[in-house]
């Protein structure tokens, strides 16, 4: 009879080894062939579009419909990145334009940039929502380009038991908080 039992808890416990997915099989990019030769192709067409005028703000409009454009033609995913390379330049500098941190940038180039930004957030943003996407991939992204972040806010109120009272009842009740001596 024990010899019954030990086998049936070797089976469950085979069983529930099997159960579990194997992490290294999880974890490893699932890319089809031809994938990264789209993707380099891709990188290096974005990197050619050429120089844009950065003072106008048209040109920049077209430069950021440009871009979706490209994207919705080869079905590929628009991110900061790949628009950076679209204007020539890295993911940093286009924030710094967006953000006006290079204050020679005008508002309204500004703005077309921003435009960018706003239809790329909201892409990841519905990606997210319908499971296209992993959430946490998603969260990284949209704390690392588009200002998201976790925040708890704190409000602290000041608590005081003589706030409203007349001096006269201020001063009573600090008296009668005093301890005796007699007390002691």
């Amino acid at each position: 009879m024990e010899k019954d039992t030990e086998n049936k808890v070797v089976d469950i416990v085979q069983k529930q080894k099997h159960k579990r997915p194997k992490r290294s099989e999880d974890y490893l990019p699932h890319y089809e062939p031809g994938d990264m030769s789209r993707m380099i192709t891709d990188a290096v067409n974005l990197s050619s579009f050429g120089p844009v005028d950065m003072h106008d703000a048209d040109a920049i409009s077209h430069r950021v419909s440009d871009f979706l454009n490209y994207c919705i033609q080869h079905d590929m995913k628009p991110t900061v990145e790949s628009m950076a390379l679209a204007f020539n330049t890295n993911r940093t500098q286009l924030w710094r334009w967006k953000e006006g941190v290079d204050s020679s940038l005008p508002e309204a180039c500004r703005n077309a940039i921003k435009k960018g930004y706003s239809i790329m957030n909201q892409l990841l943003t519905q990606t997210m929502a319908d499971g296209k996407i992993n959430p946490v991939a998603a969260i990284f992204l949209m704390k690392n380009n588009h200002g998201y972040k976790d925040q708890t806010d704190v409000v602290v109120t000041p608590n005081n038991p003589m706030q409203g009272l007349d001096a006269d009842t201020a001063r009573k009740r600090l008296i009668e908080a005093i301890p005796d001596e007699d007390d002691e």
